[in-house]
């Protein structure tokens, strides 16, 4: 009997960081509230989705005008957000991301043609023949058409994800990439052929904006003839049952992990 695992595109890079934090949170269900970093972002991308769908329905918006999502995602969140004293202050945070928005939106939108905004994909199922299937889904950020087909861009927003200049950090998103890939084929019905990339949005007062393609994202999941790929690992992290701990992972706190308070590894 097959039995099918429930994957999110944005938990990977999660799965391979620290399995234990994983499981917590995606197969047991254990919640802690969103972040601050993680909330912004979530305003950003209600800001920018505005106006790239605006632009694609024919009847485009002002930067300022789709800004109107961002603010009212930011100061009346669906979750609980905490705050803590290291992040900035609600209107700190509410000028981080409307910089952000008009940068994106005047620098970064006008040289790419969206065919697909905020696309709810269709779940995808991938039996792995083990006795264990993994169901991919998420919400692919845009689709754009580039001269060599269809790509995938997704919108990356925090600290460190790029520099003042615009060089962005894209090191660890090839898989989560790779799974949109897949995804919006199988809902738009059109092979999606040109090279991905992640647009960063560094969230500091005087932060950048950038883009950094990134190729071949699927051999990273689905493997090669000569190397087993992402999916097939976690395939034999799911059918053992083990999900290791990584007490060197960057988000080893409280404020990203669940289990912080009862975990040992860390100590």
């Amino acid at each position: 009997m097959t039995q099918t695992y429930r994957i999110r595109a944005s938990s990977w890079a999660d799965l391979f960081d620290c399995p234990m934090r994983w499981k917590a949170k995606n197969l047991d269900g254990i919640r802690s509230p969103s972040s601050a970093a993680a909330h912004i972002g979530t305003s950003i991308h209600a800001g920018t989705a505005a106006f790239d769908q605006a632009r694609l329905d024919g009847s485009p918006i002002s930067p300022d005008d789709a800004a109107d999502a961002l603010v009212q995602t930011l100061r009346h969140p669906e979750d609980d957000v905490v705050w803590t004293d290291d992040d900035p202050s609600i209107n700190d945070a509410e000028q981080i991301a409307l910089r952000l928005h008009g940068k994106y939106c005047v620098e970064l939108a006008p040289h790419r043609d969206y065919v697909a905004v905020e696309a709810a994909c269709e779940s995808l199922t991938v039996d792995l023949d083990t006795g264990i299937a993994i169901e991919l889904t998420g919400t692919t950020d845009r689709v754009r058409d580039t001269p060599g087909g269809l790509a995938i861009s997704d919108l990356k927003s925090g600290q460190r994800r790029c520099t003042k200049d615009g060089r962005v950090d894209a090191k660890a998103d090839g898989a989560q990439l790779a799974v949109y890939e897949l995804m919006a084929e199988q809902s738009l019905g059109k092979p999606i052929t040109g090279t991905a990339e992640i647009i960063g949005l560094q969230t500091t007062k005087t932060g950048g904006v950038g883009s950094q393609e990134v190729p071949h994202t699927r051999s990273l999941l689905v493997g090669t003839e000569e190397q087993p790929g992402l999916l097939q690992m976690a395939g034999m992290y799911l059918k053992a049952g083990l999900f290791p701990p990584n007490p060197k992972s960057m988000t080893c706190s409280p404020k990203y992990c669940p289990l912080f308070g009862q975990c040992k590894f860390h100590n």
